[in-house]
């Protein structure tokens, strides 16, 4: 976008208050209950990856991981391919820099906000420590 004439500028308040209400009140979604994880948390998350799909979420296996790189973290949108309760697979390059980043530190995050939207809880996955 060459011409600036039609960017429209959010001031702080305006976003501030950019945030949904959550809850049964709201959205008829109740809140987290942890003995939901007790069929696995794997079980939840391809649960609530269904329910994206079903609500026109497109990619709703899309999420967010975070590397490390010279001490600080380094994000990215890549594509879960496999899933299962020893944790999630995405595919990639071993010289890439994610590839690079996982050999040195092999541990990552990955966070699912595609499932938020039609689930509401927003799904994080941490490696094991």
């Amino acid at each position: 976008m060459d011409d600036n004439s039609q960017v429209v500028e959010l001031n702080d308040d305006e976003l501030a208050r950019m945030r949904g209400e959550y809850g049964p009140e709201k959205d008829g979604c109740d809140d987290l209950d942890f003995h939901w994880l007790d069929v696995g948390w794997h079980v939840l998350l391809r649960r609530w990856m269904s329910d994206a799909q079903r609500a026109g979420v497109i990619e709703p296996n899309a999420m967010v991981v975070a590397t490390v790189a010279d001490g600080k973290p380094v994000s990215r949108s890549v594509l879960c391919k496999l899933l299962d309760e020893s944790g999630v697979v995405f595919f990639t390059s071993y010289a890439s820099e994610k590839g690079q980043q996982l050999a040195a530190t092999p541990y990552a995050s990955a966070t699912f906000p595609g499932t938020s939207w039609a689930a509401r809880p927003t799904c994080a996955v941490r490696s094991p420590r």
